[in-house]
C-alpha cells in the first residue's frame, strides 16, 4: 500500500511563511526586558505587538561603556512589504549609528539609502537618541515622528519639544536637525507609535494622547519594566476586543546617572 502525500493549500503554506517572517523579525529586534545591574546608569524597557504576523513598527538600542544609542519607527502600510523596511531601517541605525557623532546624520544616512531602495510610497517615521551616560546630555532627531513623552519626578508629563523633520524615505536628500537636553537622574523618555494613540474602541473612540498622558501621570511611577506594561495592556483593555488595526510600540528609557 503506497502512503498518500497530505495535501498542503495555498493557504497553510501562505502561513508558514508568515510565521517564519515573524519569526526572523522577532529575532532581529533586541529583547524587551533587559537586565540591568542596580549601579547601571539607564534601565530601558520596550514591547511590539504587530498588527498582523508581522508588521513596520521597529525599536533598536545598544549601548557602549559612555553612550545608549536607541531608535524607535513606524513604516507606512503593514504586512510582508513593511516588515522587510522594517528591517533594512534597523539594519542602517545599526550600521550608522556607531560611526556618527550626532543622530541627525544618522536619519540623513537612512533617508538617502531608503529614498534609493525602497518604493516611493513608503517611509518611515523615527525618532533617534544618543544619551551620554555620564552627563545626561540627549541628542536626539525626529524624523516626522510622535514626539516622546518627557517624564520627570513630580511634574505631568510633557511631549519632548523636537522639530519634526519629514520621515525616512520620502526626498533624497534632507538635513536632519540635532537637538539636545539634559537629562536629570529620574528623568524618564517614554517613545511610542501612534497604534497606541490610534488604538479604537467598539465606540469607535480614539485612545489619544491625552489618555496616554493621563494613565502615565497617574500611575505614580516612572520605572520603565513598570510603565511599558502597564501602558499596553491599559490600550487593549480600552480597545474591548477589537481588531487591531496598527501595530502597538513602546519603549521607555530612565536615565538613573553614574553611581559614585
Amino acid at each position: 500500500m503506497t502512503d498518500i502525500a497530505p495535501v498542503v493549500t495555498e493557504a497553510e503554506i501562505g502561513d508558514e511563511s508568515l510565521r517564519v517572517a515573524s519569526e526572523i523579525q522577532r529575532r532581529m529586534l533586541p529583547p524587551g526586558v533587559v537586565d540591568l545591574p542596580a549601579t547601571s546608569p539607564f534601565t530601558l524597557r520596550a514591547h511590539i505587538q504587530p498588527a498582523r504576523h508581522v508588521g513596520g513598527d521597529l525599536y533598536d538600542f545598544f549601548w557602549t561603556d559612555s553612550r545608549l544609542y536607541f531608535f524607535i519607527g513606524d513604516v507606512t502600510g503593514k504586512g510582508v512589504g513593511a516588515a522587510l523596511i522594517m528591517a533594512v531601517t534597523k539594519t542602517l541605525f545599526r550600521a550608522h549609528a556607531p560611526i556618527n557623532d550626532d543622530p541627525a546624520k544618522v536619519l540623513s544616512a537612512a533617508n538617502g539609502r531608503l529614498f534609493e531602495e525602497t518604493d516611493p510610497s513608503m517611509f518611515v517615521t523615527a525618532f533617534c537618541g544618543f544619551l551620554d551616560l555620564a552627563t545626561g546630555r540627549l541628542l536626539f532627531s525626529n524624523a516626522g515622528h510622535d514626539r516622546p513623552l518627557l517624564m520627570k519626578p513630580g511634574q505631568p508629563s510633557q511631549p519632548l519639544e523636537s522639530k519634526t523633520g519629514i520621515p525616512l524615505g520620502v526626498f533624497p536628500q534632507f538635513t536632519y536637525v540635532v537637538e539636545e537636553i539634559v537629562l536629570k537622574p529620574g528623568d524618564t523618555l517614554f517613545l511610542y507609535t501612534d497604534g497606541i494613540t490610534d488604538a479604537t474602541n467598539r465606540r469607535e473612540q480614539r485612545y489619544t494622547l491625552d489618555r496616554l498622558r493621563d494613565l502615565i501621570d497617574g500611575s505614580g511611577t516612572a520605572d520603565p519594566s513598570a510603565i511599558v506594561p502597564m501602558v499596553h495592556e491599559n490600550v487593549v483593555r480600552f480597545a474591548e476586543g477589537m481588531p487591531q488595526v496598527d501595530d502597538l510600540t513602546l519603549l521607555c528609557v530612565q536615565y538613573r546617572g553614574v553611581t559614585r
